[in-house]
């Protein structure tokens, strides 16, 4: 796995989730103290990661596009080798969330960066937020802040504690305004509207 990580990176030549807890009961498993958590908290730590649709990291790079986690978002691989899984993990920054209802924001340092290493073309998605009321992934693309992905919570499992909120199995897809920013940008037709991109899971805490 380092080493597909470090050809990846001499090819290139460079070095979630919330929703209202009423619309999700009848597609994901939700457990949390509601009582306890009536008001919305400021959120202090945590992580999300996102790991790419098997298959997408080996179309990425068979179409010349390698993508990596900017600091202090980290990446690693899963997987097998024949069938890598890239995955992408930040921290939280902040933001609010009112555990009681499953809205708010949750804000992330770090960022993703894509390079088309046939053509030089670069794509940097920074200051990532996850809308848990909207149900989008959404990051500043060259100064303004552009709606990446869609988050379905079918079969997504949802946990709520005295300090913190867990969710798993989140899925998200290409909006079409992230589906023509990553293709203006990178030079590609690669990208479709509606294209599943990753699974999202995320832990915050307050």
């Amino acid at each position: 796995m380092r080493a597909f990580l470090r050809i990846a990176a001499i090819t290139t030549a460079t070095g979630l989730l919330l929703a209202p807890a009423a619309s999700m009961a009848s597609a994901a498993s939700v457990s949390h103290p509601a009582a306890i958590h009536a008001a919305s908290v400021h959120l202090t730590s945590g992580e999300t990661s996102l790991t790419t649709v098997s298959g997408l990291t080996e179309t990425l790079l068979e179409s010349s596009i390698s993508l990596f986690a900017t600091s202090p978002g980290e990446e690693s691989l899963s997987g097998s080798s024949t069938n890598p899984q890239l995955e992408l993990s930040f921290p939280v920054s902040g933001g609010r969330v009112n555990p009681s209802h499953l809205t708010g924001t949750i804000k992330h340092r770090g960022g993703i960066l894509f390079i088309n290493t046939s053509n030089s073309d670069t794509l940097k998605l920074s200051r990532i937020h996850i809308s848990l009321t909207r149900k989008h992934l959404s990051a500043i693309v060259s100064g303004t802040r552009v709606t990446i992905a869609d988050l379905s919570f079918f079969n997504a499992t949802v946990r709520v504690g005295l300090s913190h909120v867990k969710v798993r199995h989140i899925r998200a897809k290409l909006t079409t305004a992230g589906a023509d920013a990553l293709n203006a940008a990178l030079g590609v037709s690669l990208f479709a509207e509606g294209e599943r991109i990753a699974t999202v899971r995320t832990l915050v805490r307050f």
